[in-house]
């Protein structure tokens, strides 16, 4: 018992000495923190040796986020400056002391946004429409890794000269490394090449599960509600972040040109959105599933009948659909289709969608209706349920989207859409 006693009384003493070098530690810790926020107080705002003298004494001091914040202080007035003077040299002025610094991250930011810069000094001095020069700026771009300019110049070639040899053998490389690279999460406006509108953009949702895919992932597009002259895709782009199915896939969200969806012009213009979100991200070509609302549920019916080729399944909901607006509905007969519609929709009624239904029943459609207890805007749940079912369906035929292009620029705009063709 004596003895037992005695080393539980050591024990007992450790303990108490730990907990006093503990307290110790952090009372040193508390006066250098202390210490640090005096000395950052008084520090003049031009001082950057002051600064760098500063984070390395947080170093030796083991002050882990206070060096950080110092460097990263720092790092911000260095760029303050190199905006104001973005020559090769005063990048690599600051890339070196990066280096030098031990800030390797910022290092290699800083070299891709040189190289970046250079690229667009490079593409300034391109003779207009002078393929060949492209051609060897994309090459310039592939060496320096930079495989979303080079993608864009090789996307230039290819609308001059759609034939061109050297930019259709680079295009394979130059995708993968686009892929590879491309980066995940939620991506906002998004412009869409070719187009110098303002409205001319979209938002993205990619998993990080992009990175991972060898077959690539399905892509829905989301088209938004609204009127010709107004409404954007903001107004639904945080659906990515809700509805389950828009987690796990791509998710697109077009912009609109203040022009109806169902004008060909604006069809034009999805179509060059769908190819610049293909050849950035992984998509895969049997999986493409077109949903829109209002608007958007109009358009989802025009697109589809449209280019009944390019998507497994369709979703339109609220959607207005009349005679008079010459969809050839049986382009989309094979097609499997969820329509959704508010039994108490006041802006756009639901006996057009129904009379849609019956006429593509009569065509032996795989189509589904929900009448939903509601007016024009349905419970964002109803979205969710017809990602889910469209999900279910992979289209079995390919498409050559140089091919619809070329079919859907000859389109003739409809009667009720002429009045707003200059718009």
């Amino acid at each position: 018992m004596t003895r037992l006693s005695t080393l539980s009384t050591a024990c007992l003493l450790l303990l108490v000495c730990s907990a006093t070098d503990a307290r110790a530690a952090n009372t040193r810790q508390d006066q250098l923190r202390k210490q640090y926020d005096d000395a950052l107080r008084v520090l003049k705002d031009d001082d950057e040796a002051g600064y760098q003298r500063l984070a390395q004494w947080c170093q030796q001091n083991k002050l882990t986020k206070e060096a950080d914040q110092t460097w990263s202080l720092l790092l911000a007035k260095k760029r303050e400056k190199l905006a104001k003077n973005p020559t090769p040299q005063a990048y690599q002025a600051v890339i070196a002391w990066c280096v030098t610094a031990g800030l390797k991250q910022p290092a290699e930011d800083l070299k891709r946004e040189m190289l970046v810069s250079d690229y667009e000094q490079r593409k300034t001095k391109l003779k207009p429409d002078d393929p060949k020069d492209l051609v060897s700026l994309a090459q310039w771009c592939q060496q320096n890794k930079l495989s979303a300019q080079a993608l864009e110049c090789l996307q230039a070639v290819l609308k001059l000269q759609p034939d061109n040899a050297s930019a259709h053998g680079m295009m394979d490389a130059v995708r993968a490394a686009c892929w590879a690279e491309a980066p995940t999460g939620l991506l906002k406006k998004q412009k869409v090449p070719g187009y110098t509108q303002d409205a001319a953009w979209y938002h993205v949702s990619v998993p990080k599960e992009h990175k991972e895919t060898k077959t690539g992932l399905p892509l829905i597009i989301f088209l938004h509600g609204g009127q010709h002259e107004a409404g954007t895709a903001d107004n639904v782009v945080a659906m990515a972040q809700v509805v389950p199915a828009f987690k796990k896939n791509i998710v697109v969200f077009p912009n609109h040109l203040r022009t109806w969806w169902a004008h060909p012009r604006e069809l034009t213009y999805l179509l060059e959105t769908l190819d610049n979100v293909m050849l950035r991200w992984h998509v895969d070509p049997k999986r493409i599933y077109l949903m829109g609302a209002s608007m958007g549920g109009n358009g989802t019916w025009a697109f589809g009948c449209q280019c009944p080729e390019l998507f497994a399944a369709l979703a339109p909901f609220s959607g207005f659909y009349a005679d008079f607006l010459e969809f050839n509905l049986k382009n989309i007969a094979s097609k499997p289709i969820y329509v959704c519609h508010g039994t108490k929709d006041g802006t756009v009624p639901i006996d057009g969608a129904r009379k849609a239904v019956e006429l593509l029943k009569k065509e032996s459609a795989n189509i589904e209706m929900h009448e939903v207890d509601c007016g024009h805007q349905v419970p964002p749940e109803e979205f969710g349920k017809a990602a889910d079912w469209m999900m279910q369906y992979t289209d079995k035929q390919d498409f050559d989207l140089k091919a619809v292009k070329e079919r859907v620029s000859k389109l003739p705009v409809p009667g009720w859409l002429k009045q707003y063709s200059g718009n």
